[in-house]
């Protein structure tokens, strides 16, 4: 018969068994606290995706007050990119190694791929029109400011003249706003005492406008692959 093992009521428990080092060791490194490192890291990540956001957000003003010719698309992606950037890079610093071996390999590759591609479209594009001078850059802004005029958008054309300081595309005379019937051609430059044709002063906020976009595209470029 199995032997019963009673105990008096009177009589002390005896010592709890000791918990081995290993069990400890396994226990702190399971805690939640995470080390003060960590926290550096997301803070430093903020802070450079913050100055990101803002020239990105900037430059994409620019774009729009001055009518410059890129596509609606790129400074949408410009802007968003560095909250994307943020919050998967601070996301995948923040885990523990245990947690991030227990993600999805092909999601966490594929946010890369994803990132990447967007990052490259912007640094390609941006970096066309600033490379873009002389004849073809001058051919690009003509159509642009032909269509206003065309168009009869006087206050685009007269947004920019206001905003640069200037008369007119090539000349002070050349499709200048004010104008419509029997109004001068140089009534801008009489007006206001401007002498200087837009063509180069607004050529020169679409290469700020692209050198921003550039600039955003390779530094998250190299802030990206050092992070993972």
């Amino acid at each position: 018969m199995p032997q019963t093992i009673t105990t008096s009521p009177g009589a002390l428990p005896g010592p709890r068994p000791r918990r081995s080092s290993s069990h400890l060791h396994t226990r702190f490194q399971s805690s939640p606290r995470s080390p003060p490192w960590i926290w550096k890291s997301v803070i430093s990540l903020f802070i450079i995706n913050a100055i990101l956001l803002i020239l990105a957000a900037y430059g994409w003003s620019r774009l729009r007050h001055l009518s410059l010719p890129f596509s609606t698309v790129l400074p949408l992606i410009t802007t968003l990119l560095p909250i994307f950037n943020f919050l998967s890079l601070s996301h995948g610093i923040v885990l523990s190694r245990g947690q991030l071996q227990k993600l999805q390999t092909f999601r966490t590759y594929l946010y890369i791929l994803i990132f990447l591609i967007f990052d490259t479209i912007i640094t390609v594009v941006s970096f066309t029109h600033l490379a873009n001078y002389g004849n073809v850059a001058t051919c690009t802004l003509g159509e642009q400011w032909q269509g206003f005029w065309a168009g009869k958008e006087e206050g685009k054309v007269k947004r920019i003249q206001d905003s640069l300081g200037c008369c007119g595309f090539r000349t002070v005379k050349d499709r200048a706003w004010p104008w419509g019937k029997g109004v001068d051609t140089g009534e801008c430059s009489r007006l206001t005492g401007r002498d200087t044709p837009c063509v180069g002063v607004w050529r020169g906020e679409e290469k700020m406008v692209a050198g921003l976009f550039v600039g955003v595209g390779v530094v998250l470029g190299v802030v990206k692959p050092t992070h993972y």
